[in-house]
């Protein structure tokens, strides 16, 4: 037993983290993605990928924030409308698969809603604790 633990690891240590022992380089095996990481794999931290991103993308607006609320609000209105809609103009029998549609497509839009309620718990939806909480609560 110890004996195929220790092959098993050898073999693995050799393969590396991509599974493949050839010499190919990352490009070949990953693809040209791999050419724009300018840090090998050992050196790619969360603080390299922070700091590659650009300083803008950090900045928090309320307009675009309370943006996406509305936005996700007048989806979830816009597909109950529309699954009333439907049920008025089809067919009676056609009721369970407009129910069906709309739960799944209105699970999708409130799990959007549920994502921006997250997003306040973790302070990245506005700079204002109040407005945080408001919107997260």
């Amino acid at each position: 037993l110890e004996e195929h633990r220790l092959r098993a690891r050898t073999h693995f240590q050799s393969m590396g983290k991509g599974g493949s022992a050839s010499g190919t380089t990352a490009v070949e095996r990953l693809g040209p993605l791999a050419a724009t990481i300018p840090l090998d794999a050992k050196d790619v931290t969360k603080r390299s990928i922070r700091e590659s991103i650009p300083p803008h993308l950090f900045k928090r607006s309320y307009v675009k924030s309370l943006g996406h609320v509305a936005l996700d609000l007048c989806w979830v209105a816009g597909t109950w409308v529309a699954a009333l809609m439907a049920l008025r103009v089809l067919p009676g029998f056609c009721a369970p698969l407009v129910w069906c549609a709309y739960w799944l497509y209105q699970g999708i839009n409130c799990t959007a809603l549920w994502v921006l309620a997250h997003e306040c718990g973790h302070g990245g939806f506005t700079d204002s604790r109040l407005g945080k909480d408001i919107v997260g609560w």
